[in-house]
């Protein structure tokens, strides 16, 4: 391993690991990320990162989905956003009132 090369004078591998990095001294206590939070947490980590990303997903069509079944119940497409925005409006209705009369001057 350590044996000079015929058109080399040098050694092409140290004989030793102590020669190679005298400065560091005994690196044993220097881990990977792995070894030291254990390998579970990232299993945990990445497991939850794909559960957040699913809900995410989930949410952003969740609107264009309620629509779908509607319409295969037999419902006009456009029924459930109607019917939310009425429910809104009717909720709201003495603050939609309160906002026209001080900014629309209605």
């Amino acid at each position: 391993m350590g044996a000079p090369r015929r058109d080399l004078s040098y050694a092409l591998v140290t004989p030793d690991r102590a020669s190679r990095r005298p400065d560091r001294g005994d690196c044993r206590h220097r881990r990977g990320l792995l070894d030291g939070l254990g390998f579970g947490l990232v299993v945990v980590g990445g497991v939850a990162c794909g559960v957040l990303l699913g809900l995410w997903y989930t949410l952003a069509y969740i609107e264009q989905t309620g629509d779908r079944r509607l319409v295969k119940q037999g419902y006009e497409p456009g029924t459930l956003r109607r019917a939310l925005r009425e429910r809104y409006n009717d909720e709201h209705a003495d603050e939609i009132a309160r906002y026209r009369q001080m900014y629309r001057g209605a």
